[in-house]
């Protein structure tokens, strides 16, 4: 059986067109004359390495975690290194030689798999040439999310190997390595192209840092001096890049919707296939243009492979129910079967996504690649970028993108690019998959689902793959109660509260007391409390008063480690936190807030009300999404519809797991650095046990949650009266 190609009439023209316009679906686009896509973590590791032992300018690291203990394999005669330790030997051996990692600032939602930040700074090596940043610059709720790597702005390496270990891993992990059937893929280029991946670089560093990084000449590097790296032959030459980016709205700047223009545009532009490789589908825009296509007479094939789980609770509650729906969209406006969803049926053993590559292949005439899911916030709100290459009429770059495909899909069946090449031709890539021998494959046929409780849950507006940056008062106002305090008292309050707001800013702003955050002072000021009888409630009073003033929670808690140890300073500062919550939920809870039913009407009071009824959930959401400070998190909710037992036992749910984590590495780097031995290995997978047990947890009571409102809301249908309403 032959497939015959599906080609829209208008189609003839629009192919003959670029897809690629500047200040539509991309940024920039530049010439470059060695590309390669590299496929397989340990060729692109080696490739790496042997570019920034090449590097004699600068070095842009840029990533969603950027970790200095990633081991990259050995060069040579050179034994296999951490990345930090390889950067510092070539910082000692090229004077004139910067380097720039830029990382995101997280949340306690991925502390299990991240450098903790003050181990993270200290991890880094110490050398004035070499300036490593927490990206925090974007709205509420986003990311930076970007992950590419420049070498003297000659030579660029966009999406693929995560420059991070697992933390559950331990210290030793070796060089990284695809999952059983995954060829994780990563574009090289060098030239004019690679040149603007240094400016952009520069331009994320600039607003994160709010200081720029030099230009370098562009004058060419030789082939002597180049840093393409030599274990890397390149796919095809000459051939213009594109670079498209998401960038949020924030601090003056514009959004930037670059990558969700450029897949809106490919899928109009489709002859005859679309394949895409993405942990996540969930963008409510793509699925719209996909569910148009397949009510064409002739739509094309669209192969979608992703990951069939979830690796945390917050990705099954959300993402999951989401990508179901997309996939039910899109599958009942197709008539012919043309949309097919397919899973590995295997996963790495540390649980994360067997899915890694952010890639989209249309026909054999375009690839896009990089950092951004095929979701809301990768097209929205988090900072992302993609790189293209469009094969533009020339048979060779056509010939290297259906070659590419099948080594992919090739990979997953256990067959080789040629054997997935004629299958291909014949029966199209779906039936190439589903055919291919069972025993050898690693792919198979999956319909995405969301349990009845998930379903439930996740309502059609979920602002956690939000369509548009998440404003702070925007959620805020979402928990706020309609219950207005006296009008006297709250002029009052609120006068009292903006001078105390003043006079705190001016106390940080222009006396010593900025001090006080130092961890440094901190772990004085704990050593000095230790001696004392009482020390447990001083320790605990430390937490409320710091809750009262706003200080950040993480550096108590970290200080409380490393001077209390792992246990003892665990319970310290899970029960300071638990008090401190308390009290600034009391503070919120007197001051009351007026309802904004005036501003935006019932709807919004409605929506409160929603959440609120799942207020467990609320409160461990806002305890592990980077939305607000601690502090201000605790007064809103004391102001809002949740209850006070809905309260503590989400905080609790929320902030132990990150408590637990954060306690135990900091006393295992004070054990670390005064006397290494066992132990404080001990500790670090305890704490890993602990987080598990802790997810468990949170899960089963979510779960249970979920269920016990499903049963209140069926008994409440039952006993209302006919024909009436229940108040």
């Amino acid at each position: 059986m032959t497939t015959t190609p599906s080609v829209r009439p208008e189609q003839d023209a629009l192919v003959t067109e670029p897809l690629l316009v500047p200040g539509r679906n991309c940024w920039r686009t530049g010439a470059c004359t060695r590309l390669a896509f590299a496929a397989g973590a340990q060729a692109q590791a080696l490739a790496l390495r042997e570019a920034l032992e090449a590097a004699r300018k600068t070095v842009f690291i840029v990533g969603w975690h950027v970790d200095s203990r990633t081991r990259l394999p050995a060069n040579g005669s050179a034994p296999a290194a951490a990345l930090g330790d390889l950067l510092l030997a070539r910082l000692h051996a090229v004077p004139g030689l910067r380097v720039y990692v830029l990382a995101w600032d997280f949340s306690m939602l991925y502390s299990a798999q991240r450098q903790w930040p003050p181990v993270y700074r200290q991890a880094w090596p110490d050398h004035r040439r070499l300036v490593h940043r927490l990206d925090a610059r974007h709205p509420a709720g986003g990311a930076h999310h970007q992950n590419f790597v420049v070498v003297d702005d000659a030579l660029a390496f966009v999406g693929g190997l995560d420059l991070a270990r697992d933390t559950r891993q331990g210290d030793a992990r070796p060089a990284p390595a695809d999952a059983p059937g995954e060829r994780n893929l990563q574009v090289v280029f060098d030239g004019g192209a690679a040149a603007w991946m240094g400016e952009l670089a520069r331009e994320r560093w600039q607003a994160s840092a709010g200081r720029p990084v030099a230009r370098l000449s562009r004058t060419p590097a030789s082939d002597a001096a180049h840093p393409w790296p030599p274990s890397l032959a390149p796919t095809v030459r000459d051939v213009t890049v594109g670079i498209a980016r998401t960038a949020p709205a924030y601090g003056g700047r514009p959004g930037v919707g670059e990558i969700r223009q450029l897949y809106l545009d490919a899928v109009s532009h489709a002859r005859h296939s679309l394949y895409l490789e993405n942990a996540y589908f969930t963008a409510q825009a793509l699925a719209g243009a996909l569910t148009q296509r397949m009510r064409e007479p002739a739509p094309p094939e669209v192969v979608l492979v992703t990951q069939r789980d979830a690796t945390g609770w917050l990705d099954e509650r959300a993402m999951q129910v989401l990508r179901a729906r997309a996939c039910a969209e899109i599958g009942e406006a197709d008539g012919a079967g043309r949309f097919q969803v397919f899973a590995p049926v295997t996963a790495p053993a540390d649980g994360t996504s067997s899915v890694r590559n952010k890639l989209l292949l249309v026909d054999d005439e375009l690839i896009c690649i990089g950092s951004a899911n095929v979701n809301n916030r990768s097209f929205i709100l988090d900072t992302e970028c993609q790189v293209v290459v469009a094969a533009n009429g020339r048979d060779d770059v056509r010939a290297a993108l259906a070659h590419l495909r099948a080594e992919l899909v090739g990979a997953r069946l256990g067959q080789t690019a040629a054997e997935v090449a004629t299958a291909t031709a014949q029966d199209g890539i779906a039936q190439a998959i589903i055919t291919a021998d069972p025993d050898a494959k690693t792919l198979a046929p999956f319909t995405p689902q969301a349990s009845v409780e998930d379903d439930a849950l996740v309502g059609p507006g979920v602002w956690l793959d939000s369509e548009r940056p998440v404003a702070p008062e925007r959620l805020i106002d979402q928990f706020m109660s309609d219950v207005a305090a006296p009008r006297a008292r709250r002029r009052a309050v609120l006068v009292g509260l903006v001078l105390a707001l003043v006079l705190v800013m001016g106390l940080w702003r222009w006396t010593p007391l900025s001090d006080y955050l130092s961890l440094g002072f901190l772990m004085s000021l704990g050593y000095a409390l230790k001696a004392l009888p009482y020390a447990a409630l001083a320790v605990v009073g430390c937490y409320v008063l710091g809750g009262l003033i706003a200080m950040p929670i993480t550096v108590l808690i970290a200080a409380s480690g490393l001077v209390f140890g792992a246990w003892q300073g665990g319970w310290y500062a899970l029960a300071g936190t638990m008090l401190s919550a308390l009290v600034t939920y009391g503070v919120g809870r007197l001051l009351g807030r007026d309802t904004v039913r005036r501003l935006a009407g019932p709807r919004i009071n409605a929506l409160s009300e929603r959440i609120a009824s799942q207020g467990i959930l609320a409160m461990v959401v806002l305890r592990v999404l980077p939305v607000a400070p601690f502090s201000l998190v605790n007064v809103m909710a004391g102001a809002s519809h949740i209850s006070l037992r809905d309260y503590l036992v989400g905080t609790f749910l929320g902030m132990a797991p990150g408590i637990v984590l954060t306690v135990s590495f900091a006393h295992q780097l004070a054990r670390a650095m005064e006397d290494p031995d066992a132990l404080s290995i001990a500790i670090v997978v305890a704490a890993a046990v602990g987080l598990i047990v802790a997810a468990w947890g949170i899960q089963r009571g979510v779960d249970a949650l979920g269920r016990a409102r499903q049963r209140k809301d069926a008994a409440r249908a039952q006993d209302a009266p006919v024909g009436g309403e229940t108040v």
